[in-house]
């Protein structure tokens, strides 16, 4: 079995990363799901492309759900025997806690790849300042480091040399419309993890930089000016300061996968089955009320 980890922080393109790896990869494919907070939006996304998930919800596999974790992972080697486990941690998640849980299990049948952390380089900087040495650990011990989100050429040139100073021996692939060409691919499907690196986690906790979710399993109905107002008071902090928001709503009538990261915001229709919303961030109030 192949161990595949996709780390990257809140909103850096885990998910959609995922969706086209697993169109390249041989063999049967499983899918160890864990979300930071009590929805399973990703999830959801996953399965409407007919994949099949494991959850691990409401903790995180670095710290809370260690034994749940590594007991997850066995249990999907035993029973489901997958060629291909794909591992997407919670975006609060420390990478070389996860990789520290996974050593002991790595054996003859288990190979773990180079893991792969998504890096959104629009909000870089910024998460570097506020989150610190805590985001720098999923940068430090990626072996394949993904920038999304495009800049302009000088500006993804600037975050390079930063992602190198942190990582002087991570591969960088700069994603181009989540699209990535065969020598990428071969690169990202043959590295293996060296477990020789000394692992020393810098934060086990996402409650130590004071984040939060607020979540809901409802189905949360908008009309289009009453979704406009609810997004003016997203932005303008009436439900704390939110970094990132993930789920669905309907809008006059109509089911929407929504996103937003760190000011920035989406909508695109969804044709599965789903509800429920949640939000990510400090000091967060209720987000339902008068809808």
């Amino acid at each position: 079995m192949l161990i595949f980890i996709i780390s990257g922080f809140l909103g850096a393109g885990k998910t959609t990363f995922i969706l086209e790896l697993v169109k390249i990869l041989e063999g049967k494919i499983a899918i160890l799901e864990n979300e930071f907070g009590e929805v399973d939006i990703d999830s959801s996304v996953l399965r409407e492309n007919e994949l099949t998930v494991t959850e691990l919800k409401n903790g995180c596999v670095c710290c809370s759900m260690k034994g749940d974790f590594k007991e997850a992972v066995l249990k999907i080697y035993e029973e489901v025997k997958p060629d291909n486990l794909i591992i997407e941690p919670t975006g609060v998640g420390s990478l070389s806690s996860i990789l520290d849980i996974l050593k002991p299990i790595i054996k003859d049948n288990i190979e773990l790849v180079a893991p792969i952390t998504m890096v959104d380089s629009l909000d870089f900087e910024d998460y570097i300042e506020v989150f610190g040495d805590f985001y720098r650990d999923q940068i430090k011990y990626a072996s394949t480091l993904i920038l999304t989100k495009g800049e302009s050429e000088k500006e993804l040139d600037k975050i390079k040399d930063l992602l190198r100073e942190i990582n002087p021996s991570a591969e960088i692939i700069v994603s181009n419309d989540n699209e990535y060409s065969v020598d990428e691919w071969n690169d990202i499907l043959n590295r293996r993890y060296d477990f020789s690196k000394e692992l020393a986690s810098y934060v086990e906790d996402a409650s130590i930089m004071g984040l939060s979710t607020r979540s809901t399993n409802m189905l949360l109905s908008f009309s289009r000016p009453t979704w406009e107002n609810w997004l003016k008071k997203l932005k303008s902090g009436s439900f704390g300061k939110v970094i990132r928001g993930k789920g669905f709503v309907e809008i006059d009538g109509v089911l929407k996968r929504f996103d937003y990261v760190n000011g920035k915001n989406s909508l695109v229709d969804f044709k599965g089955e789903a509800g429920g919303l949640c939000l990510i961030g400090k000091d967060l109030k209720d987000f339902g009320k008068g809808v």
